[in-house]
């Protein structure tokens, strides 16, 4: 059962989380920014007591409605950029006050507390993905996937691509080339 916990962002939120968790007895299967997975569902009482010692810490336990509206936006941002033939240049701030009829600055508050990072630099880093994606498995050319993503240029394109991915298109390029000519060998 998963969980979306509420300003657990560094490896020392994440440990005290596990730390916690783990010394009530309960097998946590994974734990990253924003939520985590255990073996078994918590009973409500456990519940109730696990969120006000995760309280006394600074920590939070999303209710429900939080937590959909943190899927609904990941699920949004993924159509767009991994769904649409086109992803066009976009505030994905207002797309979403739009989509969801809620303040982008409550959006905004509550994803970044979640997963550390605000929707936007979310947005970049899926756009960043899928790019990879078009590059390794379909061979589309920088230019047009840069087109494609709805960078203003390819030139931004390639910075951005570079300060998230630490690597370049032209990198991921000859990748999908070296993995061509590996699979040629094998015919």
């Amino acid at each position: 059962m998963k969980y979306l916990i509420k300003n657990m962002v560094s490896m020392r939120c994440k440990m005290q989380v596990r730390t916690l968790i783990e010394g009530k007895g309960y097998n946590c299967i994974s734990i990253d920014a924003g939520e985590f997975e255990l073996l078994e569902e918590l009973n409500t009482e456990y519940l109730v007591a696990l969120s006000k010692e995760l309280n006394q810490i600074g920590f939070l336990i999303l209710d429900d409605k939080e937590e959909h509206i943190i899927k609904t936006i990941r699920g949004i941002v993924a159509e767009l950029v991994h769904y649409s033939e086109k992803v066009l240049q976009v505030d994905i701030d207002k797309y979403l006050d739009e989509k969801l009829e809620i303040s982008a600055a409550d959006l905004i508050l509550l994803f970044s507390s979640v997963k550390g990072i605000s929707i936007a630099q979310y947005f970049m880093l899926q756009k960043i993905e899928k790019a990879k994606e078009l590059i390794l498995y379909e061979g589309m050319p920088v230019l047009e996937i840069a087109d494609k993503l709805g960078f203003n240029s390819l030139t931004e394109m390639q910075n951005d691509f570079k300060k998230l991915s630490g690597l370049s298109p032209d990198f991921f390029e000859r990748l999908r080339l070296q993995r061509l000519e590996k699979m040629k060998l094998c015919e």
